[in-house]
């Protein structure tokens, strides 16, 4: 619904206005039915909110989901976790801050430090969700999804360059995040925050610790700035950030 602001004649603090407030009732909205226990008409509701989809006629349409990938795994997973926290209102509403967070700060990013920051964005919060629905997905959905997640994620990070292998690298980063989300899912280790109320899948942390390392290597070899120093540092902190995750966390297991 955003372009079609663009296309009105009004000022560009209008504009911005209008995002705003198209943002947050849409969050609200969404928020608000699924309070009402009308999970339908917020399903209805955040289709409609992706109508610019369907613009262009069948021909552009897989051109146009691919353009609002990202957005969708955001707005799908938003509304996933409003489910997954339907008995505590704070938590919903802090969903809704992280919504908006993404909606009016992070989305308008521009360049390789917004398209990166966009991806482990909906990265982190998609794998999460996928995890927090364990007992309901199963562990081939699961996979599945994260697959879809990791897909997107890569492809909207490496779609800026120039590079011929963008959609090679996109797959084999899919099936990377795939075959994690099957190794991480013979166990669920949760990071419990505030008292309990918000549960941090372990594995969200180490599929976006690995994107963020595989990212800016990718990047530094793009550039012709990657050397070993640099090369080593990336492979370090990640090799660091996974043991302390693994090795020195509090674990709350399901088998």
């Amino acid at each position: 619904m955003i372009p079609l602001l663009n296309k009105l004649k009004v000022s560009r603090s209008q504009r911005q206005l209008l995002r705003i407030v198209v943002s947050i009732g849409l969050a609200v909205a969404i928020l608000f039915l699924i309070r009402s226990e009308l999970l339908l008409f917020a399903v209805v509701l955040a289709v409609i909110s992706k109508w610019q989809v369907v613009l262009g006629g069948p021909r552009l349409w897989l051109h146009n989901l691919w353009d609002n990938a990202v957005d969708i795994v955001v707005l799908w997973s938003f509304l996933a976790l409003l489910v997954a926290y339907a008995t505590d209102s704070v938590v919903q509403w802090a969903l809704v801050a992280v919504y908006l967070l993404w909606q009016l700060l992070i989305k308008p990013l521009e360049g390789y430090t917004g398209r990166g920051t966009q991806s482990l964005f909906a990265l982190a919060l998609g794998i999460g969700t996928v995890f927090l629905y364990k007992g309901a997905l199963g562990i081939a959905v699961m996979m599945l999804l994260g697959w879809g997640v990791g897909l997107v994620s890569a492809y909207h990070f490496l779609v800026g360059s120039d590079d011929s292998a963008v959609t090679l690298i996109s797959f084999v980063w899919a099936l990377i995040v795939a075959q994690l989300v099957w190794i991480f899912a013979q166990w669920l280790v949760l990071y419990p925050f505030f008292d309990g109320r918000i549960f941090i899948p372990q594995a969200s942390l180490v599929v976006v610790a690995l994107g963020y390392a595989f990212g800016n290597i990718y990047y530094d070899h793009r550039q012709k700035r990657l050397r070993k120093k640099r090369l080593y540092g990336y492979l370090g902190l990640m090799g660091l950030v996974i043991i302390s995750l693994v090795v020195g966390s509090e674990w709350v297991a399901q088998l």
